[in-house]
């Protein structure tokens, strides 16, 4: 039962690990390539977005591990 209900989660384990690290590689990415970003980032209205969508990709991160770890006991 266990091999079946990870088998079942994959698409959710595999959607919940991209949708967490793609946000971060491309704001490393900007970050080291675009000076006009790293102004943006540094911005308070920036540093708030940051933090906005750091929030949300991290509950996002917990839901998704939240509900996959419901179906693989």
């Amino acid at each position: 039962q266990t091999a079946e209900a990870r088998a079942h989660s994959a698409q959710a384990r595999l959607s919940a690990s991209v949708l967490t690290a793609v946000p971060l590689v491309f704001a490393v990415w900007s970050l080291a390539t675009s000076a006009t970003f790293r102004g943006a980032v540094a911005s308070a209205a920036g540093l708030a977005a940051v933090g906005g969508g750091s929030a949300c990709n991290l509950l996002g991160w917990w839901w998704m591990n939240h509900i996959v770890g419901k179906a693989t006991p």
